[in-house]
């Protein structure tokens, strides 16, 4: 999410008082996003979640999608190419960060910025059941930057391939592929933009 809390009054006044700014958009394949796209665990529980929304509903959906995702998760291995560099590796999510904050509040890239031209992009290694349960806490908090698994790169774009089809959550939307390429748009759009956001 851009505003950590959507409060009227402060929407409002952002609206009237705030300055009109250029920021970046993220593109993946040939859609486009502005926050965060992700690939991995949060991706396939965002998957769950949207598929089980027949059977239940609003949270309830999410935590039984969350322990669904944790039980049968295994990881993908990804060809991960961020800029000129390439590397290869058993992943458990990465994302591709414009903004900050996303998922109800999750920090997966505490230092993202829309305006800087380029992706924070979030890698964790995959984990065994317990160390994942740990990343979660970290993960909400934004603290998970600390852990050896997790890696945070700088770039202005990235392409990530598997030889099996993976979820991709794009600001919300699911799409289901085996390669997604980002690409950062510079000053792409035009929004209003309170004075105290960051």
């Amino acid at each position: 999410m851009l505003y950590p809390s959507l409060d009227i009054k402060k929407i409002i006044d952002w609206v009237v008082y705030g300055d009109i700014e250029k920021i970046d958009v993220g593109r993946c394949n040939d859609k486009y996003f502005i926050n965060i796209a992700s690939a991995g665990f949060d991706a396939e529980v965002a998957n769950k979640v949207q598929r089980t929304k027949k059977v239940f509903s609003g949270k309830a959906a999410y935590l039984y999608s969350l322990f669904k995702t944790l039980i049968s998760y295994k990881g993908i291995f990804f060809k991960i190419h961020i800029d000129n560099n390439l590397f290869f590796s058993n992943t458990l999510l990465i994302t591709a960060s414009n903004g900050r904050f996303y998922g109800g509040g999750m920090i997966p890239t505490p230092n993202a910025d829309i305006q800087d031209g380029y992706f924070d992009i979030c890698h964790v290694k995959t984990l065994n059941k317990l160390k994942l349960l740990a990343l979660l806490n970290k993960y909400i908090k934004g603290t998970h930057t600390e852990l050896k698994e997790v890696t945070i790169f700088k770039g202005k774009s990235l392409k990530i391939e598997s030889e099996k089809v993976f979820s991709v959550n794009l600001d919300g939307e699911i799409i289901r592929t085996d390669k997604a390429e980002f690409e950062i748009l510079k000053d792409a759009v035009k929004i209003v933009f309170p004075n105290n956001l960051y």
